[in-house]
């Protein structure tokens, strides 16, 4: 009996290990020199780096992406600078433990996000709303920033901070500064037919700046990965305002404070979650359901086209960029030997995992929000959920459709999946390919630390088809 169970045991596993997805990284990396990617990196260019720490690419790529929010007073230029500055002092030692390098980033921004705080306090008891609101948002987004590095979300300091941001985000919007889009809470009744619970999904609505509500076209605003409402809203939502679009953002199961609150991980059949936003919308919002647009950005990349192909009441997409297999991006960027234990010994690869990540910034970020969207507690788990997020099954959903796809050309971090995406597109669909190239100023992941060149691209090619 004990043998037959253990021939049982055997074979399942060997079920399992043959039927995961392998996929081909030939074309997955995009050839990055060295000597590009040094052009975005005057922040923190005495950081010493080495091959395991992957520090400096982190810490600049989440400190541009913060100055992307400059232009809409998300964060101030020289502030940041100056913070950036600082924290390079501290941590650009190698022989300084990670956990040291975590720490001090936490504590500076935090420190910044509550001076911010205090700052539009007092500004609000001088009846300055503009300057108060002001300093709210900035305060939003230190705060956020404090987190980026944090190795577990759920903790009830990292919850609280998020938490704490996210009110700062609602003082400055109540505010109704002139400064600023006119935009509301949205707090969007949710079923999630998995695990059989109600929530409510967050975002906000912002109304456009040039046309009543009803007159003008929606874009539904999609983050990423590791993005926020409050991000996704100074990086394109108020100037998508300007231009005239109402705009809706919502973070689904797996993202922001929706999945800190309600601990809905991400599901690949985002249609399921997009039908009950329009539903909400429809019924609450006054916008036209014949002129909607989605719009997502990295691994909205996947979510917005996912829906896109399976929806056509929109009638534009935005892939900013294409994320066509999401495995595929991320199981590339591992060492050879990592991707063969995973097939082979999932266990062995989650201990080689942990190992590396004692000294890589960069898997750190990636284990600590993967394990908040996923609701996973290994690497080994994320990978797998990961297998699931690839639109191989609808691409024939874009046939005879109309959608702009962004490829900076030098996103180390999906790598060619825009191209990859494009690649795979019908012959018949109606695309525009931008590719942002490295002297564009807008060349990384998400063109982060650009605060016109990509969105403003994106949002005159939208006109133009509206």
């Amino acid at each position: 009996m004990e043998q037959k169970l253990l021939f049982l045991v055997i074979l399942a596993t060997l079920i399992t290990l043959t039927t995961q997805r392998r996929v081909n990284c030939q074309y997955s990396n995009l050839p990055i020199h060295h000597q590009d990617l040094q052009l975005y990196q005057s922040l923190f260019s005495d950081f010493e780096e080495t091959d395991t720490r992957s520090g400096r690419e982190v810490l600049v790529f989440q400190t541009l992406a913060s100055l992307s929010s400059v232009a809409t007073g998300g964060v101030d230029l020289t502030e940041t600078i100056v913070t950036a500055n600082s924290l390079e002092r501290q941590i650009k030692d190698a022989s300084v433990p990670l956990s040291v390098v975590q720490e001090d980033w936490f504590t500076t921004w935090l420190k910044l996000g509550n001076n911010a705080l205090s700052a539009g306090d007092s500004f609000l008891q001088s009846d300055d709303t503009i300057g108060a609101a002001s300093a709210y948002h900035r305060a939003c987004m230190y705060y956020q920033l404090s987190l980026r590095l944090f190795t577990d979300h759920f903790n009830q300091t990292a919850l609280d901070v998020y938490t704490q941001s996210t009110r700062a985000f609602i003082m400055a919007i109540n505010l109704k500064s002139p400064l600023y889009p006119n935009c509301q809470l949205l707090e969007i009744p949710y079923y999630d037919n998995i695990t059989g619970i109600h929530v409510n999904l967050h975002g906000y609505f912002c109304g456009s700046t040039l046309y009543p509500v009803g007159e003008a076209r929606t874009i539904l605003l999609l983050t990423g990965y590791d993005g926020s409402a409050e991000g996704s809203f100074h990086s394109a939502g108020v100037t998508a305002a300007k231009y005239g679009f109402n705009v809706i953002i919502v973070e689904g199961p797996g993202q922001g404070y929706t999945v800190r609150k309600s601990r809905l991980p991400f599901r690949p059949d985002y249609e399921y979650v997009s039908n009950q936003i329009l539903k909400f919308a429809f019924e609450h919002l006054n916008i036209d359901p014949n002129t909607l647009i989605i719009w997502g950005r990295s691994f909205g990349g996947y979510l917005a086209p996912r829906i896109f192909a399976k929806d056509t009441r929109f009638q534009l997409l935005v892939a900013d960029g294409g994320v066509y297999d999401f495995f595929q991006s991320l199981f590339c960027k591992l060492p050879p030997l990592l991707q063969e234990l995973f097939y082979h010994d999932p266990a062995k690869f989650d201990t080689e995992f942990e190992l590396y990540k004692e000294y890589s910034l960069q898997l750190n970020f990636f284990m600590s929000f993967g394990k908040l969207g996923f609701n996973v507690s290994s690497a080994s788990g994320i990978y797998n959920k990961l297998m699931e997020y690839e639109l191989s099954g609808v691409m024939d959903g874009f046939a005879n459709r109309t959608l702009f796809v962004n490829h900076p050309e030098l996103d180390t971090l999906t790598g060619n999946q825009s191209m990859i995406f494009y690649d795979h597109l019908p012959k018949n669909s109606n695309v525009k390919l931008k590719s942002e190239s490295i002297f564009s100023g807008a060349a990384l992941h998400c063109s982060v630390g650009s605060t016109s060149v990509s969105i403003s691209s994106i949002l005159s090619w939208l006109v133009s088809h509206s």
